[in-house]
């Protein structure tokens, strides 16, 4: 049975509406070892219904949440700072806030942040093709400015159909 959970703005309360969630399931707390990734687009009202892990001595979900113009969420840790996230639990109802993104933070760090809660050979996933579509020209344009090489560290390009 699924989990029902609600993305809002953090200073307005207000739903957010088509945040994309990527929801892994691990046996331990290595990457490697997901066992089961879905995702889920949260609607109208900023609801979403995040299934669950129903194996034995599964720990509980990893859950990572991305909409434009805000700080990606994560279940474990928390931008920009990696600070350990502590107010988290995987209950019915449980309201993600999401924080508006600020002209102070790094759209390079941020993509650090997304890209190293993505299951490993998972490319072709909704979740980061709404991030590279949303954020790329934002990367490049950092990368830019701070005077990297094309070859730092590239942008990813997802297309979908």
């Amino acid at each position: 049975m699924p989990i029902r959970g609600r993305v809002i703005d953090a200073e307005t309360r207000k739903p957010i509406e088509g945040a994309a969630v990527l929801i892994e399931c691990t046996m331990t707390n290595r990457a490697a070892d997901s066992y089961k990734v879905s995702e889920v687009v949260s609607d109208k009202e900023g609801n979403l219904d995040l299934p669950g892990c129903y194996i034995p001595y599964a720990r509980p979900p990893i859950v990572t949440i991305y909409k434009k113009d805000y700080v990606a969420w994560n279940s474990r840790e928390i931008f920009p700072h990696y600070d350990r996230r502590s107010d988290f639990e995987w209950v019915y109802g449980y309201e993600f806030k999401l924080q508006k993104f600020l002209s102070a933070y790094s759209y390079l760090k941020h993509r650090e942040f997304i890209v190293s809660f993505y299951p490993p050979n998972n490319k072709d996933m909704l979740f980061m093709s709404y991030y590279a579509n949303s954020e790329n020209d934002m990367v490049i344009r950092e990368q830019q400015t701070l005077g990297r090489s094309e070859n730092w560290r590239r942008p990813l390009i997802i297309n979908r159909p």
